[in-house]
């Protein structure tokens, strides 16, 4: 796979600075599990006056979604138990859906029941790819486990909101905060390599101990890697290799994250989810995190291994010159600025920290420019609102 990596970036990038800033589009945020009652007594009612079991399923992106051929299930080994009608989920609102064995009942009836002793729920779309999960455990009546933030957030005990969105949450702790599956070029290991990483943060005010917590890249396998005697400090990150370290001390998992998409899943000491991600492909050296950090929903950015986050590529505006161009890209350092329409501005380049590189003023309409005292990696090019990735490759 990596012998094939330069040409496919070479067409990401040109495609990139021609069209949008980033190609990673997540599942997560978008289309979740919001709410889980497992033993509802007095919070909501069906249509016929029953308190039932429910699932509440939550659009956290701007446009509607037709859930119709989607799938609900309380079990991972048949995915299929509960497939949504021809129904429109409109942005920013939730669903919800009886889990209460009385499929006659309607639409939105299941043919099975939640356990309050605990168990699984699984949320998938048409072609049965995971979407979102949660295992939970034993828990009281009138009692939910569900996101806060609202969509976005860790699964925790909340007060539940039934048929709303979630207003409190019981519990701060550590959540997935970013991950990076293609890194090619952008941070290495104790030992020199450059592998996938995940990285956790403690979002609480207290130092919290993870030994015997999990990681793993497989919902039916969730203790494919347990944490030792460490210690996450509050408002502070953690950084786990995903990279079949199998005798590499430190923090190395038995596991490599897919290139092509992959789960997150991230469990307590019980194997009961904390925090779930689903991702897609992942642009080489781009990662997905959270922003804002530790508590935003999942967004395409530029990687911060083992620091805050920073803003999304997915909100920076594309605008810009019109025609403005540059070339080659991957580039030995020699580059062509093309700016036929003579606008104003500041060319500037930017590493992967943030800080500038190279600075050029009052461009014209070609210039030619040497980035060759740079080393090679990845670098943002931004000229007035254009941005585009840049790749030295000397």
């Amino acid at each position: 796979m990596k012998t094939i990596l330069p040409a496919l970036i070479t067409s990401a990038l040109l495609f990139s600075s021609l069209m949008c800033f980033s190609q990673c589009e997540t599942f997560f945020g978008k289309l979740v599990i919001n709410e889980v009652v497992p033993g509802n007594d007095s919070n909501g009612s069906d249509e016929f006056g029953e308190f039932d079991d429910w699932v509440e399923v939550y659009n956290g992106s701007d446009e509607t979604i037709n859930l119709e051929g989607y799938f609900l299930s309380d079990n991972h080994g048949n995915k299929t138990k509960f497939v949504f009608p021809d129904f429109d989920l409109p942005p920013d609102d939730v669903v919800v859906v009886w889990c209460d064995d009385q499929p006659e009942q309607g639409p939105f009836h299941t043919a099975f029941r939640l356990s309050g002793s605990g168990e699984e729920v699984g949320l998938y779309n048409p072609d049965t790819l995971s979407l979102d999960y949660v295992r939970y455990g034993s828990t009281p009546d009138d009692i939910a486990i569900g996101r806060f933030p609202n969509g976005t957030g860790p699964f925790s005990l909340l007060i539940p909101t039934y048929n709303d969105l979630n207003t409190n949450s019981i519990q701060p702790g550590v959540v997935i905060n970013e991950y990076q599956s293609d890194n090619f070029s952008t941070v290495q290991d104790q030992w020199g390599g450059f592998d996938d990483w995940i990285e956790i943060y403690n979002n609480s005010d207290s130092p919290i101990n993870l030994e015997g917590y999990f990681l793993s890249d497989k919902i039916s396998e969730p203790t494919q890697f347990e944490f030792p005697d460490t210690t996450i400090m509050p408002n502070d990150y953690m950084v786990v290799w995903c990279d079949q370290g199998l005798f590499e001390p430190g923090l190395h998992t038995f596991f490599k994250l897919g290139s092509g998409g992959d789960d997150i899943l991230f469990s307590n000491p019980d194997t009961l989810t904390i925090d779930y991600v689903r991702f897609d492909i992942i642009t080489a050296d781009e990662t997905e995190g959270r922003y804002a950090n530790g508590l935003g929903p999942i967004s395409c950015m530029e990687p911060s291994h083992g620091g805050n986050n920073g803003d999304p590529l997915n909100i920076i505006n594309f605008g810009g010159p019109e025609r403005f161009e540059f070339f080659p890209n991957p580039s030995s350092g020699h580059l062509t600025i093309n700016n036929p329409e003579l606008s104003r501005g500041s060319l500037r380049v930017y590493n992967l920290t943030g800080s500038m590189v190279y600075q050029k003023d009052r461009l014209g309409s070609q210039e030619s420019i040497d980035l060759r005292f740079l080393p090679k990696g990845l670098y943002v090019l931004r000229f007035n609102n254009y941005a585009a990735k840049l790749v030295l490759d000397k």
